[in-house]
């Protein structure tokens, strides 16, 4: 990998890490934000305890992503030999320590869809009763799913 290159990779992985940090400022808002609220708020509510518990394993799934940030940094590298393949993303850049062989992605994307799935459950949990509160959580869990795969374009 050219320096270029690899300037480039630190650049991707410091604006990651902004992102994360962002992320896990907005969590941990919307973690205050569900706690200060009386359960009488939610209309299903024991929603209001599902999305306090995803918006708590979401920060902790982001501050393990911050933590592997270096650790992805130190494992870019110049490329030394021209017969070298460079690594073509910092997701792919693996850590392998304490028994742990993980890469960004093994992080950020629960991170994210825990995330997701506690702005639904206080969304849901607080606009509608049971039993319906559970068949519109299912859908819009499921629809959120279907967006998420047709604008990665997976399907």
């Amino acid at each position: 990998m050219t320096n270029d290159a690899l300037e480039q990779r630190l650049k991707a992985l410091d604006s990651f890490k902004d992102w994360s940090n962002y992320l896990l400022i907005t969590t941990v808002a919307a973690l205050g934000w569900t706690t200060g609220k009386d359960a009488a708020a939610f209309c299903t509510p024991c929603m209001k305890t599902l999305a306090i518990l995803t918006f708590a394993l979401s920060i902790v799934f982001a501050i393990l992503v911050l933590a592997l940030i270096p650790h992805v940094a130190e494992g870019l590298r110049a490329q030394t030999a021209p017969h070298e393949p460079p690594l073509p993303s910092i997701y792919e850049v693996r850590w392998k320590h304490w028994l742990v062989n993980a890469r960004l992605t093994s992080f950020c994307l629960p991170q994210h869809v825990l995330f997701l799935v506690g702005i639904v459950l206080y969304a849901v949990g607080s606009t509608f009763t049971p039993p319906s509160s559970w068949c519109i959580l299912g859908g819009a869990l499921a629809g959120t799913t279907v967006l998420i795969l047709v604008f990665g374009n997976v399907i």
